[in-house]
């Protein structure tokens, strides 16, 4: 059988050219996947990290998380709020209204930040209170902040596991977070580049935002004091009760 010289070369440049093709979708399907693989271990984390000056409250703007996390889980209105308790540890609530929800807002407290130790300051342990009334450690680590505009944090939390060889599996989770619902466009460009630089994440492009749009009132101490000072007040005078009945 005869076969024309250019069809033949034709034939045979196309094969190479998706034999090419193909290499370069798998190399890139490669890269693709490896890119967060991060390693917490030999992150670069904010340097001199000051961990009194990293309380009060926080906006969480943007969020990358992993592959189990589903995106229709996320809070809107979401803020959390550190209260230092000593030099080492302050308390860590979480505010905000679950998507596809009635809307109201919750909090989620009871939880605890612990400061990281002198050698790594910006690797903080996130003291999850669970439903079980007892506590998980999850890792919370600084990547970078000013402590008045910005901070980028990445979190082995939400089902993920931080392992021995400093990988967290299937992936951390990457927050951006602002003392305001919103940053200035070079506040942006700032976070972008660290987001580029440090981690394994190509830009803000792959972050998913959180809507500010009716913000959930900060929640006070006061209504659980009053709630305490009356069970006492009951506790006392059911004690004086039971004296005097025995008198």
């Amino acid at each position: 059988m005869f076969i024309h010289p250019y069809k033949s070369n034709t034939k045979m440049a196309s094969a190479i050219l998706n034999s090419v093709l193909l290499g370069l979708v798998t190399f890139l399907g490669r890269v693709e996947s490896q890119k967060c693989i991060l390693n917490m271990t030999s992150l670069e984390l904010q340097p001199n990290f000051e961990f009194n000056r990293f309380m009060g409250r926080w906006f969480e703007l943007s969020t990358w998380f992993h592959r189990v996390v589903n995106k229709d889980n996320k809070w809107d209105d979401h803020f959390r709020i550190i209260t230092s308790r000593t030099l080492i540890m302050a308390d860590y609530m979480t505010v905000g209204r679950p998507r596809n929800s009635t809307g109201a807002c919750v909090k989620w407290s009871g939880h605890q930040l612990i400061a990281g130790p002198p050698s790594h300051p910006a690797r903080l342990t996130w003291r999850i209170k669970t439903s079980r009334g007892t506590f998980a450690d999850r890792a919370l680590y600084v990547v970078s902040t000013d402590y008045v505009n910005y901070a980028i944090t990445v979190e082995c939390i939400m089902g993920a596991t931080l392992n021995a060889n400093g990988t967290c599996t299937p992936d951390p989770n990457v927050y951006v977070l602002g003392r305001k619902t919103s940053l200035e466009p070079d506040q942006y460009a700032n976070v972008n580049n660290i987001i580029i630089t440090r981690i394994c994440h190509t830009d803000l492009q792959e972050f998913h935002p959180t809507f500010h749009q009716k913000q959930c009132p900060i929640p006070t101490a006061g209504a659980s004091t009053v709630q305490w000072s009356r069970i006492y007040i009951l506790l006392f005078l059911m004690a004086n009760t039971m004296m005097t009945s025995t008198q």
